[in-house]
């Protein structure tokens, strides 16, 4: 579930500290009113929303939910949103 959630939210899997080469950035949709890149870092690397989302899943059902909300929950953490809505509101 968690390579799943991440290719979803576009999140690089890696492990330590320190985001790997070439992963600075994250493209948003072409379509976006964004910039075209916004900071990736403060995200770690490590889809730590989506893990969390996954893992607070009761059931399949409720992880299919998850999986499906999990690219706007990254890209309004990695946009430094600080209202990021609760889990329950999905």
């Amino acid at each position: 579930a968690q390579k799943l959630c991440a290719g979803v939210c576009r999140c690089k899997i890696a492990s330590g500290l320190s985001c790997p080469k070439g992963f600075p950035k994250l493209a948003l949709e072409s379509n976006s009113d964004e910039p075209d890149t916004i900071e990736y870092c403060n995200l770690g690397c490590r889809s730590s929303v989506c893990d969390y989302m996954v893992n607070a899943a009761a059931d399949d059902e409720e992880m299919k939910l998850y999986v499906e909300n999990c690219g706007d929950a990254c890209v309004s953490f990695c946009n430094g949103d600080a209202g990021l809505p609760s889990l329950d509101a999905y």
